[in-house]
């Protein structure tokens, strides 16, 4: 099996801030990105695993964040075929707190499908599931969706008020 071989392009006094961020594989490239709002209020930032190659799989870690914003992070790794995604948001505790959304889709030819789930445990256990998928036929797409969502009535610190 090769080796790996990385190439940063020339000695590192001689790269710039974005041109050192970005490194060469035989069957990658890894390369970081980074924006700030014009307010300078909001800041976001990744990192992307790209293949060479359609076969090898991708992954993409970002996160945002700042005075206006709280924070979340996102985690994506597959292919065209199969892709699997991590969000993490850091929800206020009035709003109902931390949200973790994983969902898991994939397409092949025509056909398109996709499951997620998202629990919200300080939001009275809130879990949400959602199924879908779709079929192109020429111009037109047919399209399913079915949304589940469960949460508990009564909060169980104050449930034993309840018969």
């Amino acid at each position: 099996m090769p080796e790996d071989k990385w190439d940063v392009g020339g000695s590192l006094s001689e790269l710039s801030a974005s041109e050192y961020l970005l490194f060469n594989s035989d069957k990658y490239r890894l390369t970081a990105d980074s924006a700030v709002d014009p307010s300078g209020s909001t800041f976001s930032g990744g990192l992307n695993l790209s293949p060479k190659y359609d076969s090898l799989p991708s992954a993409r870690l970002e996160a945002e964040g700042g005075l206006d914003k709280r924070p979340s992070a996102t985690l994506s790794v597959g292919t065209k075929l199969l892709n699997f995604e991590s969000r993490f948001e850091d929800v206020s505790k009035e709003e109902g707190g931390k949200v973790l959304t994983n969902t898991v889709s994939g397409k092949a030819g025509p056909f398109r499908a996709f499951y997620s789930e998202t629990d919200q445990p300080g939001n009275r256990d809130l879990q949400q599931t959602n199924i879908g998928g779709s079929l192109a036929v020429g111009p037109v797409e047919l399209f399913a969706r079915r949304n589940q969502s469960s949460q508990d009535v009564v909060d169980p610190r104050d449930a034993r008020f309840f018969k």
